[in-house]
């Protein structure tokens, strides 16, 4: 482990509960909402610099000193930090990039929720209301966000990113020009969820390797997202929903569609293509485990798949393709195979070599054809399946898309040249020869 490895632990140890941060998740999703008093944070810099509330714990404490709700300019050292900085430079991004190379590293898991939060943040926007939701921040900066239903789980994570943020934020190469870093928290969970789709695939070089390919398409990312400052728990419901209970196959997969339909593509925005390619960001992680044994879309995309976590690729459109048997609704309403066992609104196999694999309706409904006047997602899934290089192409063009839901695209920007002049390709240079090294 890298000594910036080693200085981030003892950060994440030292900020909050170091079973929390480090990967030892809870078994309970958070269940009382924190009041506005219990906590005065409004952002990351309210807190100096964080605001830890306990699991199923209204009250949250300050780390690293008290409140301050007028946000006074805080001292890094010898850096003034009264007029910071929001733009990165690419030094600075190299730097973010290895911790978070070192987290996932040490969590196999923090990637794949990385990028579910990305979606979770970006996803509460609807192009029908002016001002509602998107990539804004309200994940990370208002507490409530993660007591909703759809983003349970999410505490975990988004606790540990905003740490890795404050650290990084911090640290004394982040100073430049005498003034210091202070990023979105906005930016830095879609950051997070786009460095989990390049870490994690094996295309120019392997999982859990950052070539120069890989760091390059890093440093394409847009800085300069603005955060949310009154966020609403109630945006959340543009984010694609469960099933309820009690209902038939027959009525459950229409059903599921329509959810996609609905929020995905009408509210969202995303072409049924987008729409499709997007849900293929499940071919990493597990399944939530409020479902009772959590277990993943695809094998090869669990959290312990590889040394290096789960492989980003189009294994759950081939899953869909070439594994589960029907084709349309009413023959999978007869035959469910390759799942066996069959629950309120998902799917797992429980034995075989597919054991614990599982999907939820709205996964399988991207294999089915519809029924009625509903999109119709099988060309695209079928081509997913049998085309990984263009998987991948599809998924970049739609989750850069996710990443600006509800952002004015004109005042985004790329990283700032090095401190010390150097330029990207000089950065590239630089990399390799330290991989090399």
């Amino acid at each position: 482990m890298k000594i910036t490895g080693i200085a981030l632990l003892a950060h994440l140890a030292s900020t909050a509960d170091a079973g929390r941060l480090l990967g030892s998740y809870p078994t309970e999703a958070p269940t009382n909402a924190p009041t506005e008093d219990t906590c005065t944070c409004v952002t990351d810099y309210d807190c100096g610099p964080i605001c830890v509330k306990p699991y199923n714990s209204a009250t949250g404490t300050c780390q690293g000193g008290g409140p301050s709700p007028t946000a006074a300019p805080v001292s890094k050292g010898d850096c003034p930090c009264d007029k910071p900085r929001h733009i990165p430079t690419e030094c600075e991004v190299k730097h973010l990039i290895e911790l978070l190379d070192d987290a996932v590293s040490i969590d196999h898991g923090f990637a794949p929720q990385n990028l579910r939060a990305s979606f979770h943040d970006a996803g509460t926007f609807n192009q029908n209301v002016p001002g509602e939701g998107g990539a804004n921040g309200c994940l990370m900066n208002h507490p409530p966000m993660l007591l909703q239903g759809e983003n349970a789980f999410l505490d975990p994570p988004i606790t540990k990113l905003r740490s890795i943020k404050n650290f990084w934020e911090a640290h004394e190469d982040t100073c430049c020009d005498e003034r210091c870093l202070r990023v979105s928290s906005a930016d830095i969970i879609q950051f997070a969820g786009l460095f989990a789709t390049q870490r994690q695939r094996d295309d120019s070089a392997p999982v859990g390797t950052i070539d120069p390919a890989k760091q390059a398409a890093l440093l394409a990312y847009q800085w300069g997202r603005p955060d949310e400052l009154n966020c609403v728990p109630a945006w959340t419901e543009n984010l694609p929903g469960m099933n309820p209970p009690g209902l038939t196959i027959m009525d459950r997969c229409p059903a599921a569609g329509m959810e996609i339909e609905e929020k995905m593509m009408h509210r969202n925005g995303f072409t049924k293509t987008e729409a499709n390619v997007l849900i293929g960001a499940h071919t990493i992680g597990r399944i939530r485990n409020t479902f009772g044994g959590p277990g993943p879309w695809a094998l090869n995309g669990d959290d312990t798949a590889t040394p290096e976590g789960g492989v980003f690729d189009n294994a759950f459109h081939k899953f869909l393709e070439f594994d589960v048997a029907a084709t349309d609704v009413p023959s999978f309403d007869t035959n469910t195979a390759a799942f066996d066992e069959t629950f309120p609104n998902w799917f797992r196999v429980s034995s075989g070599p597919l054991a614990t694999v599982s999907h939820l309706d709205s996964d399988v409904t991207l294999k089915l054809s519809p029924l009625g006047p509903l999109p119709d997602f099988t060309s695209d899934t079928t081509s997913f399946a049998n085309d990984n290089a263009g998987f991948l192409a599809r998924f970049d063009k739609a989750f850069d898309k996710m990443t600006k839901l509800g952002v004015d695209k004109n005042i985004l920007s790329l990283p700032k040249p090095c401190c010390d002049g150097k330029s990207s390709e000089q950065l590239a240079a630089g990399f390799v020869a330290e991989v090399q090294h």
